[in-house]
């Protein structure tokens, strides 16, 4: 069949719909919506299992108004494809598809499910009014994050290769926006327990990426090491003599760092960490605390504490230094270099400066675990908590890709328009729901930048329409049908 008699067919096929059940002059309009969203070889059988599902819901008594329809009409259309695809996708002749497409039983047991689905999934939700909340998919709580990790996501897709090797920040920004949007998706359907166990891995992801941003090459080269590291562990690497010589280069970098061989599981996790900025940072820190500090006098069976001391002398090779980092040895009062640990709160979120929020990530871990805590929470607290806690992250994880695509964006300064005014848009809304989580439980939550100096937007006369407009957004990676998840 060619094109222009497949388009006729088609053409034929919706008339006869909203001939029957609708009115036949907003055909025209419904096609070019049907040959937008669904592929060309697809869009026959589509139409026919459409038809055949309104014959069911007609039937049933479950047929939407006329009114009704018109709005229902395009989810029934994406439900209809996608029963469609799911029941033909393993048949690669396309005369066997179309065969199917007018075989009227074949039809009828694909329609059957559509239309108890749509009864289900979008009549059953869509009756009596429309209610707002926080749980809506229209909420702006809901909306202005979404359209900031869907664009960061379309933006970052072209660099992500799923090859550390070659790149592995993009891999990693990846991984945290689409993880981050599920969580928001989690929010929607009010999952708020699952959501906040999903930050809890979020809140791993975005230490180590904050620490390799930190680190640069040489820090990713470190990681990338301790992958094939993992790999030669876990016997994924089958050349014997490639081994051997992974496990001679690690033993020796653990002898380094004086570990043992009961260390080696934490090494191959974490041992990246010694190469790190914010390591080295600490690991210099400790020298000038342990030369410089004195103890403080305490009583008999106190842990004895200790004070910088008065620091070199102006000549002293070393007082630039201390000069320089006078300023944070001053608030120590033990070595914390001996707090440093290869494992994530003691390591890697503490390197990271995000220990701030060692307390969430406890709470989260019970509640990942199924304590009493997952069986008893209060629902409505961790989804407050949760929305506040995502927006918190991925803000800075947009500061984070912004640094990175800095020079992309300079190419392209509508483009980081866009992004700067969805991050403003989402700065305000991130206010706003610090705001209510402090009035509805009387606590602050963990202090972000990206909120301190904002009034919130339903407290402010202006909106985010007022800000400057960008260019359009570049076609959606995340198309509507996988954002739904229907498929």
């Amino acid at each position: 069949m060619n094109s222009e008699s497949a388009d006729a067919a088609l053409r034929s096929e919706i008339n006869k719909i909203f001939r029957r059940y609708m009115e036949e002059g907003a055909a025209p309009f419904f096609e070019n919506y049907f040959k937008e969203r669904i592929p060309e070889e697809e869009r026959l059988g589509t139409a026919r299992v459409m038809d055949r599902t309104l014959e069911r819901l007609k039937k049933s008594n479950m047929m939407p108004s006329k009114e009704s329809l018109y709005s229902q009409i395009f989810d029934l259309a994406n439900y209809s494809y996608g029963e469609w695809w799911f029941a033909i996708r393993d048949l690669p002749n396309p005369e066997r598809r179309r065969q199917l497409a007018n075989d009227p039983r074949f039809v009828d047991s694909v329609a059957s499910r559509v239309s108890l689905k749509f009864t289900i999934l979008v009549r059953g939700v869509r009756q009596g009014k429309l209610r707002i909340s926080s749980l809506s998919p229209y909420s702006p709580v809901n909306t202005a994050l979404k359209a900031l990790l869907v664009l960061l996501i379309n933006l970052n897709t072209p660099q992500a290769q799923n090859d550390p090797q070659k790149s592995l920040l993009f891999d990693l920004y990846d991984r945290i926006f689409r993880k981050a949007h599920g969580t928001l998706k989690m929010l929607s359907m009010g999952l708020g327990n699952d959501a906040y166990a999903s930050w809890r891995t979020l809140h791993e992801a975005e230490c180590i990426l904050f620490l390799l941003d930190q680190g640069g090459p040489a820090l990713c080269r470190a990681y990338v090491q301790h992958i094939v590291y993992n790999n030669a562990y876990r016997g994924t690497i089958t050349d014997k003599a490639q081994v051997d010589e992974i496990f001679l280069n690690m033993k020796a970098e653990m002898k380094a760092h004086d570990l043992k061989a009961k260390d080696m599981k934490k090494f191959i996790e974490y041992g990246w960490l010694y190469s790190s900025p914010a390591y080295q940072r600490l690991a210099d820190d400790s020298k000038l605390f342990n030369r410089y500090a004195v103890p403080v006098p305490a009583k008999p069976g106190e842990t004895t504490l200790y004070r910088l001391g008065k620091g070199p002398e102006a000549q002293s090779a070393d007082y630039e230094e201390f000069q320089a980092r006078k300023g944070e040895l001053s608030t120590w009062d033990h070595d914390k270099l001996k707090d440093f640990k290869l494992n994530f709160r003691d390591g890697i979120e503490m390197l990271a400066g995000l220990n701030r929020y060692s307390e969430w990530y406890e709470t989260a871990s019970e509640v990942t675990h199924s304590s009493a805590i997952f069986f008893y929470a209060n629902d409505q607290f961790f989804f407050d908590l949760s929305t506040v806690a995502l927006y918190q992250l991925s803000l800075r994880v947009t500061r984070m890709f912004r640094k990175t695509m800095s020079e992309a964006f300079a190419q392209s300064p509508q483009t980081a328009e866009m992004v700067d005014r969805l991050y403003t848009d989402c700065c305000r809304m991130l206010s706003d729901q610090e705001q209510r989580f402090r009035t509805i439980y009387g606590v602050a939550v963990v202090p972000d930048e990206d909120s301190a100096h904002v009034k919130p937007s339903r407290l402010e006369g202006n909106s985010a329409d007022e800000l400057p407009y960008g260019a359009a957004t570049p076609g959606p990676i995340l198309n509507e049908e996988e954002d739904k998840g229907w498929i």
